[in-house]
């Protein structure tokens, strides 16, 4: 599923925007790492040796048929069910 995330973010992402797949670590702290399934990241941010800045937070919850449309960081409408397929 995390796959035809990806892909959905892709179609839409703009040139300034980088769409990863895991496994990318984000350091979030000194001794924290996340590794999150899927990560968009500015270009700019991304280093050779990590990506830094930013923070990790949920900002919805979106389950089956329902759909969410992202602002940030671009527009994006997500239904979990049209991943499945």
């Amino acid at each position: 599923m995390s796959g035809n995330l990806v892909g959905v973010l892709q179609e839409r992402c703009p040139l300034h925007l980088r769409v990863l797949h895991a496994t990318t670590n984000v350091a979030v702290a000194d001794d924290t790492v996340l590794q999150p399934d899927v990560l968009v990241v500015a270009r700019a941010q991304i280093g050779p040796e990590r990506i830094g800045g930013g923070r990790y937070v949920e900002v919805a919850h979106v389950q089956e048929d329902s759909s969410w449309t992202a602002a940030l960081p671009f527009p994006v409408t997500i239904t979990p069910a049209d991943l499945l397929s």
